[in-house]
């Protein structure tokens, strides 16, 4: 029996290929084969079980890093066409082979940025703590939007009772101690590349942060935590204090298992609390150290500094730079042209900086004041349907008006796909990648539809985004509702009309091309 991992940017699309593969398994018992699903960032916490690894086509330019980390795996690049069928004895075929073709053999300037952004295990690791952050961001965003419901009458009802207070308890739990949260997962994530123990990397983590937000002071001992840094405010100072931390612990690991060795016959979890007792201490002391410095040189705390001299800064410029964000789009649409999965590289770099903005946003609305950024990370999701490229448009043009078989297959089988922002199918099948006749609306309608709605929102004509951290599967006309109420709503209704028509002669094109290669393969040999 062997251990099978499919790998892709989200684990979304891999998790369905896994049932096609168990399913062909099922048909087929010669074949032993036990197969497993995870996302790019997921990779150190799954290969060890894995004897061969999967690796989607947009992520093949991990491949050949990846097996020089992993030599004893073996790894192989599923083919587009493959994967976008679901193509069983293809892939299977593939995994068959000796060795698999390095596609990436010549490392240009672009794949290494693209492996870079998927490989930094730093970025990995703030990567896999903002995902798993998602179930307190989803159920503090409900707390908040409980608390401002949109009906004076429901508002009225609550205020100033019992149900009031629970929701502010929840909300000031959740969203309110974000920072919190964050850290630990980042310690937690990033301790997995360092062969340490991750719950108490974690632990130091969390403790490390709510060191160096203490208030300054000449007497330390009477400094009090800063609330604020614990929301919001927090998020850039608990991405660093993560990384460093960790670091710090990993890198003192060796003292505590070289002075308890004589414990190793102890239950494991003991020996590690054990083992963690030095790398936390000299943790600690380092940012005791940065603390007292900030607090007597700066007369201020790290976090209140690091807000002011960068997360401020980068929030000012980012937040309404719609420069920057078509910039941010063009680069994530060209990278998907050629192969490489965009939203995972670029996300990987201003996925967090778009977060706080969001955070903000978030804050802002909670406690009744004017939101401060019209871009966020649920802006670029706001009038982008389907997956990169807004393609559930062009699923639904495939599913009921194409004529030809290739087409309709493929948009029937794209379109329930789509509604949930899942599109490698249609990248892939279409194809879309090395298509110089759907790269256009593939990079135009993104970039056109959120320069138009940053206008409208900048002429106070729709409303900004308030930042509720929904799932990014949640399908277009709720997520509007939910980000803006019923404007919002109308407006992704109206974008994704005005998206199917430029998207229209586009598709009659590529149609009629596979139309009249079927007509063609459908006339008998000899005739003209």
């Amino acid at each position: 029996m062997q251990n099978v991992l499919i790998v892709c940017a989200a684990g979304m699309t891999s998790s369905v290929l896994v049932t096609y593969f168990r399913e062909y398994v099922r048909e087929h018992p010669e074949l032993e084969y036990k197969v497993g699903s995870c996302a790019s960032n997921q990779i150190v916490a799954h290969i060890s079980r894995a004897d061969i690894v999967l690796v989607s086509p947009h992520l093949g330019y991990m491949v050949n890093d990846l097996k020089k980390e992993y030599p004893d795996k073996r790894f192989y690049l599923i083919p587009a066409e493959a994967y976008a069928d679901r193509n069983m004895e293809t892939i299977i075929s593939q995994m068959n082979r000796k060795e698999d073709p390095e596609v990436y053999r010549k490392n240009g300037l672009i794949v290494k940025l693209a492996s870079f952004a998927n490989t930094s295990k730093e970025l990995s690791a703030i990567s896999s703590a903002m995902t798993n952050l998602m179930v307190v961001l989803v159920t503090g965003s409900v707390f908040t939007l409980l608390l401002n419901l949109p009906w004076t009458a429901a508002a009225e009802l609550i205020k100033g009772t019992m149900i009031e207070e629970m929701l502010l308890l929840g909300t000031d739990m959740t969203i309110n101690i974000m920072s919190v949260y964050t850290v630990f997962l980042i310690g937690y994530y990033y301790a997995e590349y360092f062969n340490v123990s991750s719950p108490h990397a974690g632990i130091n983590a969390v403790i490390c942060f709510l060191l160096v937000i203490c208030s300054p002071g000449l007497d330390l001992r009477n400094g009090l935590i800063e609330m604020t840094y614990l929301g919001s405010k927090g998020v850039f100072c608990a991405i660093f204090t993560g990384i460093i931390s960790v670091r710090l612990y990993a890198s003192m690991h060796h003292l505590g298992q070289e002075l308890f060795e004589n414990l190793r016959n102890i239950p494991e979890s003991i020996y590690q609390s054990f083992v963690s007792l030095i790398p936390t201490l000299i943790s600690m002391v380092f940012f005791l150290i940065i603390t007292s410095v900030f607090g007597h040189y700066f007369h201020a705390s790290f976090p209140e500094w690091m807000y002011r001299e960068l997360q401020d800064r980068i929030a000012a410029f980012a937040g309404d730079n719609i420069i920057l964000l078509l910039v941010i789009i063009l680069l994530t649409q060209v990278l998907w042209f050629f192969g490489i999965h965009g939203g995972s590289v670029v996300g990987a770099v201003t996925n967090p900086i778009l977060e706080s903005l969001s955070f903000e946003n978030l804050t802002a609305f909670r406690t009744g004041l004017p939101l401060p950024h019209i871009i966020n990370r649920q802006f670029r999701l706001l009038t982008t349907f389907g997956g990169a490229g807004s393609t559930l448009p062009l699923c639904f043009l495939m599913a009921f008006m194409a004529k030809s078989q290739r087409m309709k297959r493929l948009g029937k089988t794209a379109l329930p796909m789509g509604i949930f922002f899942i599109n490698e199918p249609v990248i892939f099948g279409l194809p879309i990648i090395f298509n110089p006749l759907m790269m256009v609306p593939f990079i135009l309608i993104p970039m056109v539809s959120l320069f138009v709605t940053w206008v409208l929102m900048k002429m106070e004509i729709l409303p900004y985004v308030i930042g509720f951290d929904i799932p990014w599967t949640t399908p277009p006309l709720i997520s509007g509702m939910i980000q803006g109420g019923w404007r919002l709503a109308v407006w992704q209704l109206i974008v994704m009309a005005v998206q199917t028509f430029i998207w229209y002669p586009f598709f009659k094109v590529q149609d009629n091309k596979y139309l009249k290669e079927e007509n063609s393969d459908d006339l008998p040999k000899g005739t003209a």
